[in-house]
């Protein structure tokens, strides 16, 4: 499975979006302390790793979908997370530990 990002220049944005070099490093910073698991929820509900149920002539719905879909990949990939690592961790049977056992 193969995920296509949009390419953006993250640095343009965040010179645009957040003034201050401090807020700046501040928000990165955020992103890259996200947890694997926390990421791994966002692909999901993003729906990065299946489809969602379509309804046929429904392009708004498309629209949200896609645009779940975009963000959730930009938040993956402004944390520094292989997309394909997180799949695999949703894939992967519980062990002992996970489990509580």
């Amino acid at each position: 499975m193969t995920a296509i990002i949009r390419k953006i220049d993250w640095r343009w944005w965040f010179r645009q979006k957040w003034l201050t070099p401090q807020k700046r490093w501040a928000v990165l910073t955020a992103y890259k302390s996200i947890d694997e698991f926390a990421l791994a929820d966002i692909a999901q509900r993003g729906y990065v790793f299946s489809q969602p149920q379509r309804v046929v002539g429904d392009v708004f719905g498309d629209g949200i979908n896609e645009g779940r879909r975009q963000l959730a990949l930009e938040i993956i990939e402004l944390a520094g997370a292989d997309v394909q690592q997180l799949f695999q961790l949703i894939e992967r049977k519980p062990n002992e530990k996970e489990s509580g056992q």
